[in-house]
């Protein structure tokens, strides 16, 4: 199943990095961008944490997320 950008995604398991806030499991998110055999490159996530409300992109792995719903 290949994705396309504005498809929804939901992380399977935490993601984090040095220039990326932590995204946890569960969270949902939209594809901005795909490689070239449809897999999620980047995907753009807004959440909120104790400093409040955040948005911004991040660069995905295989296995880093899966398709999801919005609730």
């Amino acid at each position: 199943m290949g994705f396309r950008k504005g498809d929804v995604v939901t992380a399977r398991r935490r993601i984090e990095g040095i220039d990326v806030p932590v995204v946890p499991e569960g969270a949902t998110g939209t594809v901005t961008t795909t490689t070239l055999f449809g897999s999620p490159k980047r995907v753009h996530f807004e959440l909120s944490d104790g400093w409040g409300e955040k948005s911004f992109q991040v660069r995905v792995r295989r296995g880093d997320v899966e398709a999801g719903t919005l609730n």
